[in-house]
């Protein structure tokens, strides 16, 4: 018999689970343990009954999963609530709940760090499948050069990111950046220091 109302499919979902971050560590805590992906996907499966089963697009994250600029390992963006979120390890779960005929995409970027700042890309976020828009990541220190306006002379950090594609492009960031470039020419761009959320317009290219 077919149901026309079923009740809300609800998950969790780590990076752990995409191919690329299966042997990434569980947690900064535990990288040196042996964690076992089967026994996290277990632990997972018993922890889905503490989800809502509301509409499609809610999420629940417990407490523990949550990460700072200095413990995040990852970086999460959830299309349907445009949220985005710091993950500690990569199986640290993001529940995912869907209704009848639902979907979402949940799109995960490893943090990398230079000179004490956080960065990691996460994509073109009026994309459904924007994080496939991120085609290279660099992150380095560098020294600036002395008189250029910002105390020449000091270590600077600089990210270098391919993309894509062209929008609004979505990144973390741990510190304000003094200046974002876009194909060797300056861009606006917004920063919201609570979180992190870094957007700056990708034009289309000519």
């Amino acid at each position: 018999i077919h149901d026309r109302t079923p009740p809300a499919l609800s998950e969790r979902v780590a990076p752990g689970d995409v191919d690329p971050f299966r042997d990434a560590p569980a947690d900064r805590a535990a990288a040196g343990t042996n964690g076992g992906g089967a026994q996290q996907r277990e632990q997972r499966r018993q922890q889905q009954q503490q989800l809502g089963a509301g509409g499609g697009g809610a999420d629940v994250t417990s407490t523990s999963e949550a990460a700072d600029a200095e413990t995040a390992a990852f970086a999460c963006y959830q299309f349907s609530s445009r949220r985005m979120r710091l993950l500690p390890g990569a199986a640290s779960a993001v529940g995912v709940s869907l209704a009848a005929s639902g979907s979402d995409m949940l799109w995960f970027s490893p943090v990398l760090r230079s000179g004490g700042v956080a960065v990691a890309p996460l994509g073109l976020v009026d994309m459904y499948n924007g994080g496939g828009a991120i085609t290279s990541i660099s992150v380095s220190e560098r020294r600036r050069p002395g008189g250029d306006g910002d105390g020449g002379g000091g270590p600077s950090v600089v990210a270098s990111v391919g993309v894509r594609g062209c929008g609004r492009l979505l990144l973390y960031s741990s510190a304000r950046p003094a200046r974002v470039w876009v194909n060797m020419a300056p861009r606006d761009f917004t920063y919201e220091p609570y979180g992190g959320r870094l957007e700056v317009d990708v034009p289309q290219s000519s």
